[in-house]
């Protein structure tokens, strides 16, 4: 579907002291005071924003080869995770804000959590519903 024209645009990043309780209720107990590294990007084809995502990594959790995600830049941070051996998803939540789906993901590295959220924009929605009609509802084709 996006023919190679995938790219990130970083919105921002930065360490963070205080996060939504939404999203800290995600972590276990021990690292939800801590400072978290929040990255907040839109993941695009061509200039269209399909997916907006926001990482919060706890500052515990940035050792290691996880150090690496403070310098992901316009890199996705899909590209790091899912080459990683020891990842595990430990558990994923569908959510909603406003007229916009999204899931919610608490990742597990070497025993380090990591959140990441994404929400599927409209563009995103249209183009899936435009190429399963051109593909007679097929989306494997």
């Amino acid at each position: 579907m996006s023919q190679g024209q995938f790219n990130v645009k970083v919105l921002e990043e930065g360490w963070q002291q205080r996060c939504t309780p939404s999203l800290l209720q995600c972590f276990p107990p021990h690292v939800v005071q801590t400072r978290m590294w929040s990255r907040k990007v839109v993941l695009r084809c061509g200039q269209t924003p399909w997916v907006a995502a926001h990482s919060l990594i706890p500052i515990s959790s940035m050792e290691g080869s996880l150090k690496r995600l403070r310098r992901l830049n316009e890199r996705p941070l899909g590209e790091f995770l899912f080459r990683d051996p020891h990842l595990q998803r430990a558990q994923l939540e569908i959510v909603r804000s406003g007229p916009v789906w999204g899931r919610r993901s608490l990742f597990i590295s070497q025993h380090r959590p990591l959140l990441v959220a994404e929400f599927f924009l409209p563009a995103l929605l249209e183009e899936d519903a435009r190429y399963l009609l051109a593909n007679g509802g097929n989306p494997n084709a």
